[in-house]
């Protein structure tokens, strides 16, 4: 279902970016979730909503909300960790939508209220996490509170373009994803 609606963004639009060669920079307002060592660059929708969901690097659109108990436990147990801080901000563009407090969403010559945004992107629950490959094809569509590890995997997996390749499940047993191997790709360098 969600890949029929992105599917159908992308032909209102999305493709516009690809048929224009590379995306166009991103550029914005930064919002930051502060560590003492490091922070995640956090980009509003609005930085992104001309090319969307097309970017320079891999998107990861995160959908939370204020108040909401598994969105506070990623800010403060996974979100805040210096070694994913710097995988994200290298390999990816964060962006990041509070379903409430960031609406309306503007996409392109649309408005949208949160519940027309939740339907586009068929929202069930927050945290939710949207990830894009740079021509704006959609790589996975995830809700709900993850821990480190598994929200690590689930970087490489993208990072690593496994997903056109291998399924997530088939992705868990191979060495790459081994509890080991991906805590040393996180290790600082």
């Amino acid at each position: 279902m969600i890949t029929q609606l992105i599917l159908a963004l992308l032909l209102t639009g999305g493709a516009v970016a690809q048929a224009e060669g590379q995306p166009k920079a991103v550029t914005g307002k930064v919002d930051t979730v502060t560590t003492s060592v490091t922070k995640l660059n956090w980009l509003p929708f609005d930085s992104v909503r001309a090319t969307f969901p097309a970017a320079p690097k891999p998107l990861f659109l995160y959908i939370s909300e204020k108040g909401c108990h598994h969105c506070e436990y990623m800010d403060t147990a996974v979100f805040n960790r210096p070694e994913l801080v710097k995988y994200v901000n290298e390999n990816l563009t964060p962006v990041r939508v509070d379903i409430y407090m960031d609406t309306p969403i503007k996409l392109r010559d649309t408005v949208m209220n949160e519940q027309q945004f939740r339907k586009l992107l068929s929202i069930q629950g927050v945290p939710a996490y949207y990830f894009f490959d740079t021509n704006g094809r959609i790589i996975g569509a995830l809700d709900s509170e993850m821990d480190l590890l598994k929200f690590k995997r689930m970087l490489v997996y993208i990072r690593d373009r496994h997903f056109f390749v291998t399924p997530w499940e088939k992705f868990l047993t191979l060495p790459a994803a081994s509890e080991e191997a991906i805590n040393k790709r996180f290790q600082s360098r």
